[in-house]
C-alpha cells in the first residue's frame, strides 16, 4: 500500500509540474510527459531546456532522522547489480551538503557542492566540487589512469597542482611513540618480492624534525635494507644511518671529477717575508716524529680521518716549499758550476804555463851542455 501511495505521489507531483501528455494504462508502461513510455515508468520534461526544472524531486522533511528517499535494485543483462542512467555525452549525480549545524537545512536542488560526472566523450569518471568549477578534482579514465587536479593523467596516478604549491602530494602520520623510527612512507614493488621504500623517519623527539630513509632489496629477498638517509638537519648518509657531516659515505666513491672550493690556499709560501724552514731542521723533526712537519701522523688519520680539503692545502704548501728548495738548489748548483768552470780555466792556464816553463828549462839545460 505504501508503494502504491509513493507511486501516486510521484505521478501527481510530476503531473502538476509538467502540463504535458501523460498515460496511465491499466496495464503496460506508465508515461509522465510522454504518451509513448519506453519503460515501466518514464518521466519526460522535453520543454525544460538547459538548467530547467527538476524532473523528479524526492525529499524528506524529517529534521532529525530520515529514511532513504530512493532505492533502486535489479540486475542488468550482464547479471550485475547496477544503476544505469543517462545517454548523453555528460551525465552527473549531484550531492548537496548540509550547511546547518543542526541538520535542519540541507540546501536546495541546483546548488551543487559535490557531484560524480560520467563523461561520454572521454569515457571517464570525474568527481567535482563547487569550489573547483567545472573541472573535476579527481578523474578515473577508462584505461585505469587516475588524475588529481588534471583531466588527462599520463600514468596510473598523476597529481597536478597548477598554483605551484610544493605540497601537491602529502603523506601524514600521527604516530607519537616511534622515536627515531619509520612512521610511514611509500613502497614500490616489482615481480615477486622485490621492493623499494621511501620512509619518513622521526627524530629523537617531537622537535627533532623529520628525515627520509631510502631502502632497496636485492635477489627477490622480500626484505629491504636502508641504502641512503637524509637526516632532519640535511645531512646525507650513504651506507650509514648516522652521518656526522653533510655527506657521509660508508664505501668507495668513484668520480670523474671532485671540486673543492675553500679559502686559505698556501700562496703565502712565495711571499718574500716567508721564512723557508732549513732542511736540517726538517731532517731533525723527521728523525724524532717520523712524519713531515704540519702533516698528520698515521695514527691521527686512523683515529680522526683525513680532511681532504685541509690535506690538499698542506700538500700544496709542501710542494711550494719543495719548489723553493729546488730553486735554491739549482742556484747553488749553478754557482758551483761557474766556480768549477773558473777552476778548470785556471788549471788550463796553469798547465799551459807549466808546459812553457818546462820547455824553457829543457832549453836552458841543453844550452849549458854545449
Amino acid at each position: 500500500m505504501r508503494k502504491v501511495s509513493l507511486i501516486f505521489g510521484i505521478l501527481i507531483t510530476a503531473n502538476y509540474c509538467f502540463g504535458q501528455t501523460n498515460t496511465f494504462p491499466s496495464s503496460g508502461n506508465v508515461g509522465i510527459g510522454t504518451a509513448t513510455p519506453q519503460g515501466a515508468l518514464q518521466v519526460m520534461n522535453s520543454s525544460a531546456g538547459f538548467d530547467g526544472s527538476n524532473v523528479i524531486y524526492l525529499t524528506n522533511d524529517n529534521t532529525s532522522y530520515g529514511r532513504t528517499n530512493l532505492i533502486l535494485t535489479g540486475r542488468l543483462t550482464n547479471s550485475n547489480d547496477a544503476w544505469a542512467f543517462g545517454s548523453g555525452a555528460r551525465n552527473s549525480i549531484v550531492f548537496n551538503v548540509n550547511q546547518a549545524a543542526d541538520g535542519a537545512n540541507v540546501g536546495a536542488i541546483g546548488t551543487e557542492y559535490y557531484s560524480i560526472q560520467l563523461e561520454g566523450n572521454s569515457k571517464s569518471l570525474g568527481f567535482l566540487s563547487n569550489q573547483n568549477g567545472a573541472s573535476p578534482n579527481l578523474v578515473l579514465l577508462q584505461n585505469g589512469n587516475v588524475g588529481i587536479g588534471t583531466t588527462s593523467p599520463s600514468g596510473k596516478l598523476t597529481v597536478d597542482y597548477s598554483n605551484g604549491d610544493p605540497k601537491s602530494l602529502s603523506i601524514f602520520s600521527s604516530a607519537t611513540d616511534l622515536v627515531n623510527s619509520p612512521i610511514g612512507g611509500l613502497r614500490f614493488s616489482w615481480y615477486g618480492a622485490n621492493y623499494a621504500d621511501i620512509q619518513m623517519v622521526r627524530g629523537n623527539d617531537a622537535i627533532d624534525g623529520l628525515g627520509l630513509a631510502f631502502l632497496t632489496s636485492t635477489s627477490n629477498s622480500g626484505t629491504t635494507t636502508e641504502a641512503m638517509r637524509i637526516t632532519p638537519n640535511g645531512s646525507v648518509g650513504i651506507g650509514t644511518a648516522s652521518p656526522q657531516s653533510k655527506l657521509a659515505v660508508n664505501g668507495t666513491i668513484t668520480a670523474t671529477e671532485v671540486k673543492v672550493t675553500q679559502t686559505g690556499w698556501p700562496d703565502f709560501v712565495f711571499d718574500r717575508r716567508y721564512i723557508l724552514p732549513a732542511l736540517s731542521t726538517t731532517a731533525k723533526y723527521i728523525k724524532v716524529e717520523h712524519h713531515l712537519p704540519g702533516i698528520p701522523s698515521a695514527k691521527q688519520i686512523e683515529s680522526k680521518g683525513l680532511n681532504l680539503g685541509n690535506m690538499e692545502q698542506k700538500q700544496m704548501q709542501k710542494i711550494e716549499e719543495l719548489t723553493l728548495y729546488l730553486i735554491q738548489a739549482e742556484k747553488s748548483i749553478n754557482e758551483l758550476r761557474n766556480q768549477n768552470e773558473e777552476l778548470q780555466d785556471a788549471m788550463k792556464e796553469f798547465k799551459q804555463t807549466q808546459m812553457a816553463l818546462e820547455k824553457e828549462v829543457k832549453q836552458l839545460k841543453k844550452h849549458k851542455m854545449k
